[in-house]
């Protein structure tokens, strides 16, 4: 089963971002009149995937599930452990 939980904005109307149970509701997503940049969180497999310009499920981002310390995957993917907690950029920016 999929939802959309974004449905995009007056300027880019038919960007969409799914929430997808396994990779196999993904997959059912009819991609041919959303916008390529849309995206698909799979909870299964803690996989995001963008749509590229071909209409096409592309990984983006593998969901590690730890937190803090920022790092790039053995297989070149961006864990979600990369992107700096709300802590570490108050820190960086010492506000």
């Amino acid at each position: 089963m999929y939802n959309a939980v974004k449905n995009g904005n007056d300027l880019d109307w038919n960007y969409k971002r799914f929430i997808c149970d396994t990779t196999e509701d993904k997959d059912e997503i009819d991609v041919s009149k959303i916008a390529p940049g849309s995206t698909a969180l799979v909870i299964a497999t803690k996989e995001e995937f963008i749509l590229n310009n071909e209409k096409k499920w592309v990984l983006f981002i593998k969901h590690s599930g730890s937190s803090g310390g920022g790092s790039v995957s053995g297989d070149g993917y961006l864990t979600l452990d990369a992107i700096a907690s709300v802590s570490d950029t108050s820190s960086y920016l010492d506000i």
